[in-house]
């Protein structure tokens, strides 16, 4: 008789394309044995279908459920949810990747028959605002005991969330895909109609995290210098017409592009010439892994863990301005565009075994 295969409950925000967690989620969900362990998702915040992994989610055999989330100011609507979720499904191993909801979600999975919940930090604090980030450690350390297991993406992760005892699983990626190739940046830059240009580039959710208001500052400051600069930014968010009403008041308008969301991530990498990543907060962005990847020199906040310095990399504090900034970036380059020395240990094939050695072990 074929074994079944453990059933994991991934208890998400968002399952949009622009989510750095649900991307890093799916990339395991592609590589892993699926004969062996299977992931569902619960997703507390639902976006449209259109820019999300569901279809993808159906196809690799997950199950998706969606519980009503609006925000932590309805909490009886949101205990009768998931009470309502959890009733009729059981799961004996919860892998969280919020935090502050844990003390909604926890106490209800571990009444209803949950064995093993496990805690995962993706960011190396846990807000940008004192009252939000209060608020979050608190309602977090209220189940705190009903944690089993506590991952982090990077070590600065783990101990801002957990001080100690945690196991790290780096965010893997398909090292392949990102490799260089100087006919694909010539034809990706064509396609763009850049090819005389210094590309600028940027990919990230248009939320405050990601900090786009210093990046166009720099940026501007980057194009009094270089005429041909470029500015690429990736993605959507719910700060998208602010940042982009702040490119016209700056007149860059002709010069700043907003790409939206993009299935060509590894081509555009190829495209640009540098990497900004002035996050506020991050745990281990997987959008720097993969620069560095495609031997993108990759300038990043000191928000950012050290973690990220594979190689091609350097971080700089936000409390430098704009211009020296745009002068750091002007002067990394990496003209043979290797790949950053470090990078085997995001092998997506590797942290997946990693992943996966680490349910079977949770689940005997």
């Amino acid at each position: 008789m074929t074994k079944k295969p453990i059933r994991i409950l991934q208890i998400v925000m968002d399952i949009g394309r622009g989510s750095g967690v649900a991307n890093v989620i799916l990339n395991w969900h592609r590589h892993i044995d699926r004969t062996k362990i299977q992931f569902d998702y619960l997703v507390c915040f639902h976006r449209s279908k259109d820019d999300s992994f569901e279809e993808e989610i159906h196809a690799l055999g997950g199950h998706i459920y969606y519980v009503t989330y609006k925000g932590l100011f309805h909490p009886i609507l949101f205990f009768q949810s998931i009470a309502a979720f959890f009733k009729r499904h059981s799961y004996r191993i919860i892998h969280s990747h919020v935090t502050a909801l844990g003390a909604f979600y926890y106490p209800i999975a571990k009444f209803y028959g949950s064995e093993t919940i496990i805690q995962h930090a993706h960011l190396t604090t846990w807000s940008d605002k004192k009252l939000s980030a209060l608020r979050n450690c608190l309602l977090l350390h209220a189940v705190w005991t009903l944690i089993d297991y506590k991952l982090a993406c990077s070590n600065q992760a783990g101990k801002a969330y957990y001080g100690q005892n945690y196991k790290v699983i780096n965010n893997g990626i398909d090292l392949e895909r990102f490799h260089f190739n100087l006919q694909t940046r010539e034809r990706k830059r064509a396609d763009l109609h850049l090819q005389n240009k210094f590309i600028v580039g940027h990919i990230g959710r248009f939320e405050a995290q990601k900090n786009h208001f210093f990046l166009i500052d720099i940026f501007e400051k980057i194009y009094r210098q270089r005429q041909d600069a470029i500015l690429l930014l990736v993605g959507e968010g719910i700060r998208l017409s602010a940042v982009q009403e702040y490119v016209r008041q700056k007149n860059l308008g002709n010069v700043v592009l907003f790409l939206g969301l993009r299935n060509d991530i590894p081509e555009l990498l190829q495209a640009m010439d540098i990497f900004l990543l002035p996050s506020l907060f991050e745990g281990l962005p997987v959008v720097g892994v993969e620069a560095q990847a495609a031997g993108l020199p990759c300038l990043c906040s000191d928000g950012i863990t050290e973690e990220i310095l594979l190689g091609c990399a350097q971080r700089i504090s936000l409390k430098e301005s704009p211009a020296t900034w745009a002068e750091k970036a002007l002067q990394f380059t990496n003209p043979s565009r290797k790949p950053a020395g470090k990078l085997m240990s995001f092998d997506i094939r590797k942290t997946t075994r990693n992943l996966e050695t680490f349910y079977e072990e949770v689940d005997k």
